[in-house]
């Protein structure tokens, strides 16, 4: 798992939500899980699982990073501009996803 935060960590040029610069400050925790990795194993490590996200430690404004706003509740991850595209890329790989939960109604 690591190797795929590693790989990734080199695409990151901005949050895909709010714009935010992450040029200089990229790292994996900018790597954020649509689907949760812990409960969606079959796609933990699929490119169209992950978004790139700031973190509240990019910030220099004081405003909570993106990455913990969509990780803090779906009710708030579906108020996000993000949120379409987190849309379009679980239509990608719901073929992929073998566990069933009920995060998966979120996306429908």
């Amino acid at each position: 798992m690591i190797e795929f935060f590693i790989e990734h960590v080199e695409y990151i040029t901005e949050c895909e939500n709010c714009g935010l610069d992450l040029s200089r400050s990229r790292s994996g925790k900018n790597v954020a899980h649509i689907l949760p990795k812990s409960k969606f194993r079959s796609v933990a490590t699929n490119d169209n699982n992950i978004m790139y996200l700031c973190t509240t430690f990019d910030r220099s404004d004081g405003q909570t990073g993106c990455h913990e706003m969509f990780d803090g509740s779906w009710e708030r991850a579906k108020t996000m501009p993000v949120w379409e595209l987190a849309k379009e890329r679980v239509e990608r790989i719901k073929e992929q996803v073998k566990e069933k939960h009920k995060i998966l109604f979120n996306f429908e």
